[in-house]
């Protein structure tokens, strides 16, 4: 196999992205594409228990257990790594702990303060339902106030709008759950799909993490990871 392996992670914790990978297979005239599905998500769906296994540093692990492989089985001395949203704090811890492992990492949707970008989400919601007349929505959120919340359902009307006030079609028809719907995933595997993110979520509800990671020793990042999502806060020591 000539060309160079990319290793992705998708969003979550939970998100299943194999369909959304199958939507474009550009990548694939270039890269031995592996779409991850990470422990508790997708057809990984079982390895959610024992769930006391479902924390940030076994996530990590997983990936850097996962890139020795694929270097061992592509004969291949590093590989890319690539994450959306979610997918892109343990693949930047996993590529400060290894960098040896790796040619570069990319990161989208790359996440700095998850905790305000939830609040942006819950504003701009907030004003889509004001300006539009959807009084029960606005009700809602009014009445929740602007996130974190204790209770995982109630982001459903902060963040579960998004493609009203800020539609991209060519995406939209790849996202979940359309994006099940592929030849690989079995029916147990599109159920398992829909119910491994609120699982994962709910499993990440109460507990807390705080990691650090860097750029070339220049600039550093502490990231507060919870159920009620991540807080990533900037310092330079430049």
């Amino acid at each position: 196999m000539d060309n160079p392996v990319l290793l992705y992670l998708a969003g979550g914790p939970g998100g299943t992205d194999l369909g959304a990978m199958r939507g474009d297979v550009g990548l694939e005239q270039d890269f031995v594409v592996v779409t991850w599905e990470q422990r508790g998500a997708g057809k990984s769906y079982s390895a959610l228990d024992p769930v006391e296994t479902l924390t940030l540093a076994q996530t990590v692990a997983d990936t850097l257990e996962l890139t020795d492989y694929l270097r061992d089985r592509f004969d291949e001395e590093k590989v890319y790594l690539a994450g959306n949203s979610w997918g892109t704090i343990p693949s930047v811890l996993a590529a400060q702990q290894h960098p040896e492992s790796f040619h570069a990492f990319v990161g989208a949707g790359q996440m700095v303060s998850p905790r305000e970008t939830d609040i942006m989400f819950y504003e701009d919601t907030l004003a889509w339902a004001d300006s539009t007349g959807n009084t029960e929505v606005v009700a809602s959120l009014r009445k929740n106030g602007p996130p974190p919340y204790g209770d995982l359902l109630d982001y459903e009307q902060a963040l579960s709008h998004e493609h009203e006030w800020n539609s991209y079609p060519e995406i939209d028809a790849k996202e979940m759950p359309a994006s099940l719907f592929v030849p690989e995933n079995t029916l147990m595997d599109r159920v398992n799909g829909l119910r491994s993110f609120l699982d994962c979520a709910n499993t990440w509800r109460g507990r807390a993490a705080v990691v650090r990671y860097g750029l070339a020793g220049r600039t550093t990042w502490t990231s507060v990871v919870t159920a009620q999502r991540t807080d990533v806060r900037t310092s330079s020591s430049a």
